[in-house]
């Protein structure tokens, strides 16, 4: 395979940050096609000499593209992170990343622990708060920039107002409502998820629900409905013990990453109040995003990458994506189908994958109508 074809180069670092540059196009472009395509991801794999070893390590940059008058200029910039410029500035890891430990003394990184310290490397996506634009991940920080020069400008507190240490990357916007639904989540003597909501301009939250677990279940993403929050409980999390006794022997997130002794649980919750309205299972999966969700009589309908084990995260080491023969988790697009009143979901398979990251129109989607 040629090296300008092999996927592989997607995961070294781009050094190089562009600041407007005219992309040669082929073909034309639709006269009502115009405006900026933003992207979040990984950029920089290493910091100084310390090689990062997962797929969510990664330092975040940002990638624009914007389409006017049928052309298409591209710029590319690092998001300027306490962590980014750690890296920079230190040549190590600042704080715990999910597959690399901190290159810290065990005194800094018991502190961390002790003080709730999350990473702040932005590498999800990104979330507007009224006419800011900000990169966000799994953080109790955002970090805004400008969309015309790609600086970073500022943090925003996501947990201001909230009784969690951090809050989900992937995000529900109710363009009827101009809010935001998302889920915090504590950590402790027991996980807590909480649902919450968030108007549009990033003001004070209004929280709805909380959900408390005696083990800790690793959730990525939610669905909605028309009347419901239906949070989907993956049968794999963290062994909390051994996350606790990595903070001395440098073992990570995925270290401490285990299946459960559940069942994939989607746990339905009145979306106007927040109660409970019942809990229903199936067979273990792993779940990071939802397709969609939507109502008939008696029953929800979830649509799902669902993948079969643990290897959804622990098979993005770099050094596994990275090898000649990579063993590559495969996600499904399924859709379960889930009774208000609990008991059983049923599966059904809709695409053989890999497949991953579906989107729905919020706009034209009956949920939001």
């Amino acid at each position: 395979m040629s090296e300008h074809r092999d996927y592989r180069a997607g995961f070294r670092t781009q050094r190089e940050e562009i600041e407007d540059k005219q992309l040669p196009t082929t073909g034309e472009f639709p006269d009502w096609l115009s405006g900026d395509l933003i992207g979040n991801g990984p950029g920089q794999f290493e910091a100084g000499d310390t090689g990062l070893r997962h797929w969510f390590d990664p330092f975040a940059m940002l990638r624009r593209f914007r389409i006017d008058n049928g052309e298409v200029r591209y710029a590319n910039k690092f998001v300027q992170s306490r962590d980014y410029a750690f890296a920079q500035d230190h040549g190590g890891v600042r704080t715990p990343f999910p597959g690399t430990p901190p290159d810290r003394s065990v005194w800094t990184r018991l502190r961390q622990v002790l003080d709730g310290t999350f990473p702040d490397n932005p590498v999800i996506g990104i979330q507007r708060f009224g006419d800011e634009f900000a990169a966000v991940t799994e953080s109790p920080t955002a970090l805004t920039f400008d969309p015309d020069t790609l600086e970073t400008t500022g943090r925003i507190d996501l947990t201001a107002g909230l009784d969690c240490d951090l809050t989900l990357a992937h995000v529900h916007y109710d363009p009827v409502a101009e809010e935001f639904i998302n889920l915090g989540v504590s950590y402790g003597r027991n996980t807590v998820y909480t649902v919450f909501k968030r108007p549009r301009d990033g003001g004070t939250p209004t929280p709805l629900s909380r959900l408390q677990f005696d083990e800790a279940p690793y959730i990525h993403s939610f669905a909605v409905t028309d009347q419901h929050v239906v949070v989907t409980v993956n049968a794999y999390g963290l062994d909390t013990t051994q996350l606790l006794k990595g903070t001395v022997t440098k073992e990570t997130f995925l270290d401490a990453f285990q299946p459960l002794s559940t069942p994939l649980r989607f746990v339905i919750l009145d979306r106007s109040t927040g109660e409970h309205v019942a809990t229903a299972s199936a067979s273990p999966a792993f779940i990071y995003h939802h397709a969609n969700a939507f109502e008939r009589e008696g029953e929800l309908v979830v649509d799902v990458v669902a993948f079969d084990d643990d290897r959804a995260v622990t098979g993005l080491a770099l050094s596994n994506l990275r090898s000649d023969d990579p063993d590559l988790p495969r996600g499904d697009l399924c859709r379960y189908t889930v009774p208000l009143s609990g008991g059983e979901a049923t599966r059904e398979p809709l695409h053989r994958g890999p497949v991953e990251f579906p989107v729905i129109n919020y706009r034209a989607a009956s949920v939001f109508s």
